[in-house]
């Protein structure tokens, strides 16, 4: 299965909003994480759930502190 292009992602969702969703991810401010924006971070491969709890991959990692 192919990926969504981060490009063709962000014309619905920008840029800055997905990097604070992962920034929430990481500081585990599950509370606050929009699940639709949840979702577009999985396609993207950026975050996996873990027993119904979102975790940063290795690239959700390397994303979040270039930013």
């Amino acid at each position: 299965m192919r990926r969504p292009s981060l490009a063709s992602l962000l014309n619905a969702f920008p840029l800055m909003v997905l990097e604070a969703t992962l920034k929430d991810i990481a500081a585990k401010r599950s509370w606050m994480i929009n699940k639709q924006h949840l979702a577009q971070l999985i396609e993207l491969g950026l975050v996996e759930m873990r027993e119904d709890v979102p975790h940063l991959t290795i690239a959700g990692q390397n994303a979040t502190w270039k930013a």
